[in-house]
Formats: structure tokens, sequence, C-alpha cells
């Protein structure tokens, strides 16, 4: 067997944290054979929280692969992005990485040189980097950093990815809009911002949650992922203003006073990279909250 272990170390470092017109991540949903190519771009913005007068960084990561002997959303998972899964609907996100454990599954990460990344007045540069501890293994190429973005404007800017190329794949360039922030969030009615602060906003384990916010693009989507006990409850919801996450879906989840909710406005749009089978950009404007699990 010939994996290349050092992705599934950095997948939470190159997208710790997710456009078409279904709202769907593209990459996984075409990546249905057990051999071929895939290349993901990702940004991952948060908003600044209470108090606060400037946004924390933007996550920057990107990722290109060739590999066979495993499952399309096997290797997105491993790149440390998001499988396709049903709008409108729940799932517990766990560590399974189908195939890893096949004889001829192998995943070689890809160098595209120097990727400049641009919105607005900003720019930022993501570096190739190596893991050359895993060199006994095989060598492999990734990219992930943070970066001082300065302020946007929602479907007005847009992030600009240019790699200057190299000898294993040629560049590129792709411009996808940006998404606009979660305004007007509420859980069953009551606005997060009048929620009690300190002990984290208290979600039930028991019975249905009700989440709206104020909906803009149907192409859009929404992910609302509840964090608590080591497990994570992922729902994508289209971005139409509300989504209902039922208490089946909580049922799984332990107690945790230390609980993390997250809300992303995610946009998705594929765009033509040569010698890559399927490649795509994951916006996410996200927010993050304290949170309860009883």
């Amino acid at each position: 067997m010939r994996v290349r272990f050092g992705l599934i170390l950095i997948a939470s470092a190159l997208f710790s944290a997710a456009c078409t017109s279904t709202g769907e991540d593209v990459g996984a949903a075409t990546l249905d054979s057990r051999a071929g190519s895939l290349g993901i771009l990702q940004v991952e913005r948060l908003s600044a929280g209470p108090g606060e007068l400037n946004a924390p960084p933007a996550q920057l990561g990107a990722a290109f692969a060739r590999y066979q002997g495993l499952s399309g959303d096997a290797v997105v998972r491993l790149l440390g992005g998001r499988p396709a899964s049903a709008l409108d609907a729940c799932t517990l996100a766990g560590g399974d990485l189908d195939g890893l454990s096949s004889a001829d599954a192998s995943v070689e990460l890809l160098d595209v040189g120097v990727i400049d990344v641009r919105v607005g007045e900003s720019e930022a540069r993501l570096v190739p980097r190596t893991f050359p501890e895993l060199a006994r293994v095989a060598a492999g190429f990734f990219y992930a950093g943070d970066a001082e973005l300065g302020a946007v404007r929602a479907d007005v800017d847009a992030y600009t990815f240019r790699a200057e190329g190299s000898a294993e794949l040629p560049g590129f360039e792709v411009a996808v809009p940006v998404p606009a922030e979660l305004l007007d969030v509420r859980l069953d009615g009551v606005p997060l911002t009048e929620l009690p602060n300190g002990s984290g906003t208290l979600i039930a384990r028991d019975r249905d949650l009700e989440v709206s916010w104020e909906g803009l693009d149907p192409r859009d989507q929404v992910e609302v992922e509840l964090v608590s006990g080591g497990a994570t409850v992922v729902c994508r919801a289209r971005d139409d203003g509300s989504f209902r996450v039922p208490g089946s879906a909580l049922a799984p989840l332990s107690r945790d006073e230390s609980a993390r909710l997250v809300l992303r406005r995610v946009r998705v749009q594929p765009f033509d990279a040569a010698g890559v089978d399927v490649a795509y950009v994951r916006l996410a404007s996200t927010r993050v909250f304290d949170a309860v699990v009883r």
C-alpha cells in the first residue's frame, strides 16, 4: 500500500474550519470513480465577535492531488474539504476514511507553484509546503495560511486566485464573488445577540432546533455545525432563511458545557485547471458561537 499519510495530518491545517446553480459541493459529487485528480481552493472568513472592531485573519488553503484506489469522498476529506451530502439534511461527521486500507490506495499531493490570492485592496501569497519528515512514504505539497484581507463587499469584490504553475501542473486564474455575512441569526426565534453570553447558547438534544437568518441567494448554501463532546453534526441548508435541525440529529451528541455552534454561508464554484479532472473554489463566511449542549 502506498498512501500518503501526511494528508491525514494536514487536513485540519488546510481548512480548519466550506457557485453553482444548485449550491452543492461539486467536487465529491462528480468524483465517483476510484482514480482521478482533484483541486480545492478555499477561504474561510470569520466575522468579528461582539465588541471586536476587526475580524480575525482569513484562513486560506489549497490542495491538488492525483489519487487511485479510494473514493472521491475520501479524497475530499483527506484534503480537508467537505464531501457532498444532501441539502436540507444533517449528518454526523466522522473521521472514517474509506479506502485507506486498500492495497492500491494512493494519493499524491501536487505542486501548482505559488498561489496569489487577491480581494479588494488586499493580497496574500500561498507557498507550497512539504512534509520532509514523511519522505519515507512519499513527498507531497499543500498550501495553508492566515491572512489579513481587510474589508470586502459581498458580490462586489471577488477572491481572485492566480497560480504560477510548476513542472507538475500549469498555472491558472479564477475569480469568485465574495459571499455575504450571515445576518439576523436566530435560534428558535431569539436573536443570538440577545442570548446570554458567558455560559453559551443552550441547545437541547431532545428537541428540534430552529435556525433562521437573513436569506440571500438560493444558489448558496448555509452550513449549521454543532461541535459537542468530540462529535460534530453538520447540516446543509439552502440559503432561503431558515432550517430546522431535527432532534434526532442532535440526540447522538453528548453533553458539553463548552460546545461550539458554527454557521457558514458557503459559495462553491467549479473552474477549469489543466491537468486536473475536477477543481473548485469554496468560500465561507463564518460565525462562531459558544454553546452548551444538554
